[in-house]
């Protein structure tokens, strides 16, 4: 005999969000990673060409500041962007580990009431048992006083 659990396709539905949140966890983290990693390099040559401009600026040489401005301004908007875009992604994650521990939760619930309903069902199943040996002890009590066996 096998216990059937009624809600198992809930219980399946909620396992499968569980893995589908765990895996775009996994991505927005991945990028996250990688938008990082961007973002130093940007930083690394934000300070390499800040570092060029006060060289230029220290050794006199006007001409070329601008295009040095330029090319800071560029990067000073880049790294903003970049960082923008961090913090988006970090909020992301967060709000995908806030839905993960809800829906790690429904698991949690679903997984302990079928638990709970599969004890019933095999106490249920083990009382039915001892009923009928207890009819059966009876029956034959009765007809050994009787004297049908």
């Amino acid at each position: 005999m096998k216990y059937n659990f009624p809600l198992q396709r809930v219980l399946d539905l909620r396992l499968q969000k569980e893995e589908a949140l765990l895996k775009e966890k996994e991505i927005v983290e991945k990028n996250l990673a990688q938008l990082r990693a961007l973002l130093q390099e940007e930083l690394q040559c934000y300070f390499e060409e800040r570092q060029r401009f006060n060289e230029f600026l220290s050794k006199g040489q006007i001409l070329h500041l601008p295009l040095l401005e330029k090319g800071l301004e560029f990067r000073k908007c880049r790294l903003v962007e970049i960082l923008a875009r961090v913090r988006q992604l970090e909020a992301d994650v967060h709000e995908l580990n806030l839905e993960l521990k809800g829906a790690k939760q429904d698991v949690k619930t679903v997984e302990k009431l079928k638990t709970k309903k599969e004890q019933e069902f095999w106490e249920n199943i083990e009382m039915k048992e001892r009923r009928m040996l207890d009819e059966m002890a009876v029956m034959r009590h009765t007809r050994r006083e009787r004297g049908e066996l």
